[in-house]
């Protein structure tokens, strides 16, 4: 079976600063997140309108009246399409004694290389070969096949740029000719694509 990366981008923790309201920082969760769900790399822009939102690895639920520095600790706090943060919920196994606390039931994407726990196979399924990989796949639902559908969304656009790219660089009529002819069909079928995901999306089933 055919391995495929489970993300490209590489997340980064940059903000420096302390806020006392998690949502003062959103714009620097989807820079550093370039974007994407740190569980299930979704692509944000794929379910716009409808936003994404700040999950506290450590849950609120655990860490209140306890380690309360942590409902704005910037590195607690991953970003998060709907369906994982609501998946994860309050789940949390840890010990509060540690100067650093950890959410041992999950690898936090904001300071593990996800691709070491985690790729694609050919169809675009999230695998993982250790425990706690396996559990999360478990636990956030990773093998619904909405994951694929994404998955399969952000190839189409990745085609789609390139073909793009090659057909206003074509100097050869006849070239050109099949490029467009190509082009326009593979548009066809991400246009489809993209409406199949987001009429998906929501649905329970």
């Amino acid at each position: 079976m055919k391995k495929i990366s489970f993300k490209e981008h590489e997340i980064k923790r940059t903000c420096t600063r302390e806020e006392r309201d998690v949502q003062k920082y959103r714009e620097d969760l989807k820079r550093d997140f370039n974007h994407h769900c740190g569980y299930c790399n979704l692509d944000e822009h794929l379910i716009e309108p409808h936003p994404f939102q700040i999950d506290h690895f450590v849950p609120r639920k655990e860490f209140k009246g306890i380690r309360d520095s942590l409902e704005t600790d910037y590195s607690n706090l991953v970003y998060s399409c709907p369906k994982c943060n609501r998946a994860k919920g309050k789940s949390f196994q840890g010990d509060f004694s540690k100067a650093k606390v950890d959410n041992e039931l999950y690898y936090d994407p904001g300071s593990v290389d996800m691709n070491q726990h985690f790729y694609r196979d050919e169809i675009g399924s999230i695998c993982s070969e250790d425990e706690k990989g396996q559990y999360m796949i478990d636990k956030l639902k990773l093998k619904h096949p909405i994951h694929n559908s994404a998955w399969l969304v952000e190839e189409l656009d990745k085609t789609y740029k390139i073909m793009r790219y090659q057909l206003a660089k074509e100097t050869d009529e006849a070239r050109a000719e099949l490029l467009q002819s190509a082009f326009n069909g593979l548009a066809h079928i991400l246009l489809r694509q993209q409406a199949l995901f987001r009429s998906s999306y929501y649905e329970k089933k």
